[in-house]
């Protein structure tokens, strides 16, 4: 089975361990770097070379990882070629336009990490799937660190965080990647989750659990199908309830720890592994 995956490949993406957890499954994966190529080449230069690589590769799927950047043109032009999968994984925001809608609805099947575009996708074609995103099994790894911070965060602020980081001055990391990950959940007693537009829960929530980290986070639709409140973490839904359970969660050390543990051993049928899996059974499962 041969996968041409269009994705980013910097140091830093997430398209590398889902390549590495593809191969895993063995499949054979060619990379196409669609954004470097098209920086280095122009659009349409970039587009005739993926042209040319499904031509001659003749894999059993295309991968495209969201790319916004790719007109929906090269789908339809392809895809009696071969199969057809676009993976999305963000929220519903400003990518999610005419051109993506477009896309769900040429690609052979689509796949959605959040639960609202993941539903909201059905509109457009019968063949949508929900699939976690998942942690990198060979980074987000518990680390033997000195718990040096009581509440963090990592990732940026938008308005309702900033809300909260002024009102609890948690540590703020920004965006950690991949060792830096880890040992930052490892370094911290609790670490927050917040929720963008209802969707669900980015990969932020299975690196912390993978990472054996005690987690407090907002709620999202469905979470219950994944994972037990109390058990694998905790939720809040307000200023007042989040002040409660950091005060309670810090005086209460062994609970706080068998919650994170309990956590890790559950998060761990969601590695990008399971994910390479399901991308794969999806692709079988195309007509």
């Amino acid at each position: 089975m041969k996968c041409i995956f269009v994705g980013v490949f910097s140091q830093r993406s997430t398209n590398n361990s889902q390549v590495q957890c593809l191969e895993n499954q063995g499949c054979e994966v060619v990379r196409f770097p669609y954004r470097q190529l098209k920086k280095e080449l122009g659009r349409e230069k970039m587009e005739g070379e993926l042209g040319r690589l499904i031509e001659s590769e003749k894999p059993g799927f295309v991968l495209f990882s969201k790319c916004n950047e790719i007109k929906v043109s090269i789908i339809k032009k392809y895809r009696d070629l071969t199969k057809m999968i676009l993976w999305y994984m963000d929220p519903i925001n400003k990518s999610w336009n005419i051109h993506l809608r477009a896309k769900i609805r040429q690609c052979h099947a689509a796949a959605f990490a959040l639960w609202r575009p993941y539903k909201k996708a059905k509109k457009y074609s019968k063949n949508v799937y929900h699939v976690h995103e998942g942690f990198d099994p060979e980074i987000d790894k518990p680390k033997n660190l000195e718990k040096k911070y009581d509440v963090s965060f990592i990732g940026h602020l938008d308005k309702k965080r900033e809300r909260y980081y002024k009102k609890f001055n948690f540590m703020l990391f920004g965006q950690s990647f991949l060792e830096a990950h880890p040992e930052a959940v490892s370094e911290t007693c609790i670490n927050l989750n917040f929720i963008r537009n209802n969707s669900g829960c980015s990969d932020r929530v299975y690196k912390v659990l993978a990472a054996k980290g005690f987690l407090l986070t907002e709620p999202w639709p469905h979470i219950e199908d994944d994972f037990t409140i109390g058990k694998d973490f905790d939720v809040f839904s307000s200023q007042r309830e989040l002040r409660e359970k950091i005060d309670y969660y810090l005086a209460h050390d062994e609970e706080r720890e068998f919650i994170a543990d309990h956590g890790w051993r559950t998060v761990q049928k969601y590695d990008r592994n399971n994910w390479a899996r399901e991308i794969i059974d999806i692709y079988k499962k195309i007509e």
